[in-house]
């Protein structure tokens, strides 16, 4: 593990930050202490990793790492890392170079090839070297036992953590900036009463207490720069700016500042009801706000990156801006056709046979040219060849091949955990439950609040009160269930409205709005009473009737619906039609980057059309398997509809 500790600093810190003394650090890893203070990042490293933002400044106050070798995986490992301070702001319009862009892109890829595989040599490396003390069984058990008592015995403490970013270009003249601060974070072993000043011998049980102080997003307009701040002055600064739990920072918070709790247990054994995961989360409360100024700066931000993401990949067509008014146009018209074209040609080449036998011999001429590169037998014809196909296979094409090259050269034992080597026990029995997460949060709130003339004025606020969400996987299907004992959204557009609440799901013994238009403060919910709300979705399940059950239960809801808010909500969201088209392309991402989006389009396309009687349109995103759902709805829902005040002519 020394030789692990000296690559990873190496390799990982050290060309990343200024001022490191890397003889110091060495001794103090044969000692089994060190510590770095005042560390300063560079620059000019990062900028091979083609960020979408240009890093300024960074600090790092301590880094500590300590741990006893006489007595390795049995005593406590502790890392301690504060004052950790990060300014970037949006990327610089340089000119255009293609060949400095290729390469700065292929230096990025070989560097993400580079660190990816770091550890996964170490761990080989790790492996070799147990397999002269045991035979092929004993090793992996006695590897995984080191890798259980590392996770069992590491204690973890991060404070003082602030990330900013600073854009005046998204928006001419208007200077604003996004943040996350982290007052605290630890992560210590505990017992089986969660105490984590002791611990105990849990049976092969794994215990983590988490703790989370203080986190916080903010969105401040309007802000003052820190670009030119003194390095000291940087310092000091950004660290005035984190939140604590008795000094509140004036940030416009997105998510004010949340303290929490996470428990961890990792078992051995799992049963039906016993996870092998087990995650429970608790928070008191989680409040979110967002305003009419930080709403347009994210719809300004993320415009100005969704036209910075489609420029640059048309960057090679260069030259535009060298022309003159009278064939600049005829120039941006043939610019998009020839983008259009080439998008279409490309989409349809890689549908044809021709192409993916090209795939298929530059994998296995890749590989072969790996292979002999490892072993040392590569001619120069060869290493160029090899250098070619790097340039021209992507990342994820080049991580692959190179998995299959190392497992087809890979002489001695094998291992059935494979290349990675994966903190797991005993195979889960069919049935078994592998995982179960419990996130409880006592109280969440929602706000919308419009800015005019200096002054904060909500729109419409929501409350939750006793929120709890369960996620549980077994090794054939899983469950999620969701319940809230009550809620209420409080319509503030006009004070003067007969009703105040416009969604509210009532306790036992309340009377709705009559009620509760007097109460401020959220709701109190004996632990005992039934869930007002509930949602379950089962998935993946072996009921003829239907691959998902879906239940949902609702106790007393009472809606009422005017047109107040609904104005009020239209003119907060209201977008212009450029930036309509920018929120539009960032939609179609998300769904093509992620299921859970794609499945939501898919719902809300079935429901249109179910509503609409007529078949889907062909452009939109076809069904790529067969869903059926069966639908259990219990609910008592009172609606009221208010409609316009009638105006009579005189």
């Amino acid at each position: 593990m020394k030789e692990v500790l000296n690559v990873l600093v190496n390799d990982v810190l050290a060309p990343y930050v200024e001022d490191i003394d890397l003889n110091e650090v060495r001794s103090g890893i044969e000692k089994g202490h060190f510590t770095l203070h005042n560390l300063r990042l560079k620059r000019g490293p990062l900028e091979k990793f083609l960020l979408p933002v240009e890093f300024i400044k960074g600090h790092l106050g301590t880094f500590s790492l300590s741990l006893n070798w006489q007595n390795f995986g049995n005593e406590a490992i502790r890392v301690v890392v504060e004052d950790v301070y990060l300014l970037v702001v949006p990327p610089s319009d340089a000119g255009f170079n293609a060949a400095e862009e290729q390469r700065k892109a292929q230096a990025t890829k070989l560097e993400r090839l580079r660190l990816a595989e770091l550890l996964l040599l170490l761990f080989e490396a790790e492996l070799e070297r147990l397999d002269f003390i045991a035979d092929a069984p004993q090793r992996q058990g006695l590897f995984h036992a080191l890798i259980a008592n590392l996770i069992d015995n590491l204690e973890v403490s991060v404070k003082n953590v602030h990330v900013r970013y600073e854009d005046n270009v998204s928006v001419p003249n208007h200077l604003f900036s996004v943040g996350a601060t982290l007052a605290g974070f630890t992560a210590t072993p505990a017992n089986g009463q969660w105490l984590s000043e002791q611990t105990d011998d849990l049976a092969g049980e794994v215990h983590k207490l988490v703790r989370l102080e203080c986190f916080a997003l903010y969105l401040d307009s309007d802000t003052t720069s820190l670009v030119n701040l003194s390095h000291d002055d940087f310092v000091g600064k950004f660290a005035e700016l984190i939140s604590h739990e008795d000094t509140f920072s004036g940030h416009q918070f997105i998510l004010k500042p949340v303290c929490g709790q996470c428990r961890i247990r990792i078992s051995k054994i799992s049963t039906y009801h016993t996870p092998q995961f087990d995650i429970q989360l608790h928070f008191d409360s989680i409040g979110f706000s967002l305003d009419s100024d930080q709403y347009q700066d994210i719809v300004a931000l993320v415009d100005f990156y969704i036209r910075r993401v489609r420029l640059q990949n048309h960057r090679h067509r260069h030259g535009i801006k060298d022309l003159s008014e009278g064939t600049r146009a005829t120039a941006l018209w043939k610019l998009a056709l020839s983008a259009i074209l080439d998008q279409i040609r490309d989409r349809q080449r890689r549908s044809t046979w021709a192409w993916l036998a090209e795939r298929r011999n530059a994998r296995r001429r890749y590989i072969d040219l790996f292979n002999r590169n490892q072993r040392g037998v590569l001619d120069s014809t060869d290493a160029t060849a090899l250098e070619a196909l790097e340039e021209q296979l992507s990342y994820r094409d080049l991580r692959l091949y190179r998995f299959i090259a190392r497992s087809q050269s890979k002489a001695g034992p094998t291992y059935e955990s494979g290349l990675v080597p994966t903190y797991t026990f005993d195979a889960l029995r069919k049935g078994a439950l592998k995982a179960r997460v419990v996130a409880e949060i006592q109280y969440a709130s929602f706000a919308l609040n419009t800015h005019s003339l200096g002054t904060s004025t909500e729109i419409i606020v929501a409350v939750l009160d006793k929120l709890e969400v369960t996620f549980k996987q077994w090794s054939d299907n899983c469950e999620t269930t969701v319940s809230l004992a009550s809620v209420a959204v409080r319509d503030c557009s006009d004070p003067n409205t007969p009703y105040p609440l416009v969604v509210y799901l009532k306790d036992e013994g309340q009377q709705g709005n009559s009620k509760f238009s007097t109460v401020e403060k959220p709701l109190q919910v004996e632990t005992n009473v039934e869930s007002g709300f509930s949602l379950k979705v089962d998935t993946n399940l072996r009921d003829p009737r239907a691959g998902s059950v879906v239940t949902v239960h609702t106790r007393d809801v009472e809606i009422v619906y005017h047109r107040g808010y609904i104005e009020a909500l239209r003119n907060f969201f209201k977008l212009s039609d450029l930036q309509l088209e920018s929120v539009t392309a960032l939609n179609d991402w998300l769904m093509r980057v992620s299921p859970l989006f794609r499945w939501f389009s898919i719902a809300g396309q079935t429901t249109r059309a179910l509503f609409s009687l007529r078949l889907r349109d062909e452009r939109e995103i076809p069904w790529t398997e067969d869903l059926t759902f069966l639908l259990q709805f219990s609910a008592s829902v009172k609606a009221r509809i208010v409609p316009p005040p009638r105006i009579i002519p005189c």
